[in-house]
């Protein structure tokens, strides 16, 4: 019940379009009962509708086919263990919902008293007969009590309940409350919630999500008039966190952080949520995202200050065959001197300016002072490519990044300086450009640490406590680093970077893809126009790679750039790595059809950020 129920929003949403659930539009809708203090939320009002979109489209095609099912059914299997905290907190889950027949559901997560604490919701229309409804009732109450329940019944207002009372220690409490109210099932792990969306089913009580400055904005903002969204969802971000930390370690974990985020500005985010669309045409997918700021940027939070202008398409050195591009405008220089109360915050103590006076007078440092040499010379945008090398292999992924600058000979003088101080760094000529290229092996024996390794926060026996040990640091993945015009740039190794470098030459571009431009098209028949974020992606190429690896049973290479990070997050999160057999696998030629390309596009508005995304069908799939 520890970190799994953290993560449950993300499974569920997989779930939602994969086993039979929903149908009909229920007046009320969900976001008309869940309470104003939601922190998260995903709803479907008409599965029956989505039901078939979802078959309909090319994922939707590769998770029935039979070719995959051996696969699908393992990542069922572990979506079901995870699930199996919704029992725990709310002694329902999906099945139930499947079971009540094809209405409207949702699933929510909510802070009845305040930010230490946490509550599960869920809400199903009833479309079935009474008499399964009533076995349906008799089913749930039977599987609570197998898991030591107490059952009772009493009334919230008019009413009549389900209670079942267990005796364990849970940031849910032991409480779980079971109500039909007209053609609602309710579930919730809160007996305060539950009355308060019965409440509002007689319209006796307001203040619910759909009341929330927040959620009107996120309407208003991504709804397009007569068309249903097959899904809708809501996250108020800094609730969310702390119900996460809620959850996870009982409320003593990421306090600070998040106290820091709150004081610099962060509270502005107000909440974050938007609708998808499916199978319309070419269009398997289509979604509009809203970003919603409850009031100006301020503080720290001023980083996140993202300038329209015109759209962002692929520059020549962008090569042909991106995996993904991602390219947006963002005032750099200003956000470097925004973030230095934060970071002051959370170290407790003023080392923002200390760490740069280090930098800059450290004679066994780089001896550059970041603030003249470097940032005083950053542009308002950044680009970023990844690829992927075949025939596959651990090292497969690639990622070139470029910092636009307004003097690319000053930072290259003072990059040059800094490189040179480096015993780790080497120089290299690529494409006729001096570039640096860093981070080879340290000498492990001057490298090694004492670790204790804790628990609390992983899994099982072997996260409770570890003796100390020798650990020694992974190797820093190798990365190229140099100046090119008045740009930046970074690649995760030398070949790579010679192979964007020569590109600026040839012939063929990935703006005049057709894919890409394909994808363009789209996203102005969307409404897009003037944008801060533009970015591309072709879904084949961007998961041959992990796939061909999972066929195979390899992994990432640790050493790369990709794999550092993926290595770092999982380190970080204590998470454990799902155990998935890749063996009966086809080969991904039978899926490169139904893998078409994806984009969006941001449009910074005057009250935060609206994203419009899609995700296309390969030509030979389009139908109307």
């Amino acid at each position: 019940m520890q970190l799994r129920s953290a993560i449950l929003f993300t499974t569920s949403f997989f779930f939602l379009f994969t086993s039979p659930i929903l149908g009909g539009t229920p007046r009320p809708t969900a976001e008309d009962l869940l309470p104003d203090h939601t922190a998260a939320m995903l709803s479907i009002s008409d599965r029956g509708a989505a039901e078939k979109k979802w078959e309909s489209t090319q994922l939707g095609y590769l998770v029935s086919s039979p070719q995959l099912q051996p696969f699908v059914e393992q990542v069922r299997d572990k979506i079901q263990g995870e699930l199996h905290d919704l029992v725990e907190h709310i002694g329902a889950d999906w099945g139930t919902a499947q079971a009540l027949g094809d209405g409207a559901t949702a699933i929510a997560m909510v802070q009845p008293d305040g930010p230490k604490s946490v509550a599960f919701v869920m809400l199903v229309e009833i479309t079935t007969s009474d008499a399964h409804r009533s076995e349906v009732v008799r089913g749930l109450r039977n599987r609570l009590k197998s898991m030591g329940a107490v059952h009772g019944q009493e009334r919230l207002g008019s009413t009549l309940v389900d209670v079942y009372r267990r005796e364990r220690d849970a940031p849910t409490g032991n409480e779980v409350v079971h109500a039909i109210a007209g053609r609602w099932f309710v579930a919730s792990s809160d007996r305060s919630t539950a009355k308060s969306i019965l409440q509002r089913m007689s319209r006796a009580d307001g203040n619910s999500l759909a009341d929330t400055p927040a959620h009107k904005a996120i309407v208003a903002r991504t709804h397009v008039g007569g068309k249903v969204a097959s899904l809708q969802w809501f996250m108020h971000p800094i609730r969310y966190a702390q119900t996460v930390r809620t959850i996870t370690a009982h409320g003593q974990r990421g306090g600070s952080m998040l106290r820091a985020l709150a004081n610099q500005g962060f509270d502005v985010l107000g909440g974050v949520g938007g609708v998808v669309y499916l199978a319309e045409g070419e269009r398997d997918l289509a979604h509009n995202t809203f970003v919603y700021l409850n009031g100006p940027l301020q503080k720290a939070a001023k980083i996140l200050d993202f300038p329209n202008g015109d759209p962002l398409h692929p520059r020549s050195w962008a090569v042909p065959h991106t995996a993904n591009y991602i390219s947006f405008r963002w005032r750099m220089t200003e956000a470097f001197e925004s973030i230095k109360p934060l970071v002051n915050e959370i170290a407790e103590d003023a080392v923002f300016e200390k760490m740069l006076t280090d930098i800059k007078e450290d004679k066994n440092g780089p001896q550059l002072d970041i603030r003249r040499d470097l940032i005083a010379h950053l542009g308002q945008r950044i680009t970023i490519v990844t690829a992927c090398d075949h025939p596959v292999n651990p090292h497969s992924h690639q990622l070139f990044a470029a910092l636009d600058l307004t003097d690319g000979d000053a930072v290259a003088s003072a990059l040059n300086k800094a490189m040179g101080n480096d015993p780790s760094s080497k120089q290299l000529v690529i494409a006729g450009r001096q570039l640096w290229e860093f981070g080879q092996e340290e000498d492990e024996d001057e490298y090694t640490l004492d670790v204790e390794i804790g628990g609390g926060f992983g899994f099982g026996p072997a996260a409770i406590q570890q003796p100390k040990q020798e650990a020694t640091p992974a190797e820093m993945p190798k990365m190229v680093l140099g100046v090119v015009g008045d740009q930046l740039i970074i690649a995760s190794d030398a070949t790579f970077a010679g192979l964007v470098l020569k590109q600026q030459s040839s012939p063929k571009l990935l703006v005049e893809a057709a894919d890409y431009q394909r994808v363009h098209r789209t996203l102005e028949q969307l409404g897009c126009g003037p944008e801060s974020l533009r970015v591309f992606s072709r879904m084949d190429e961007t998961v041959h790679s992990v796939y061909e690896l999972l066929r195979r049973g390899e992994s990432l290479d640790a050493g790369s750039l990709l794999g550092s990070l993926v290595s770092k997050v999982v380190e970080q999160s204590n998470l454990e790595t799902p155990t998935i057999d890749g063996s009966s696998l086809p080969p991904f030629d039978e899926l490169r059809p139904f893998l078409g390309p994806a984009g969006a596009s941001m449009e910074t508005v005057d009250n935060g950020w609206l994203i419009r995304g899609c995700l296309l069908r390969k030509p030979n799939h389009v139908t109307e």
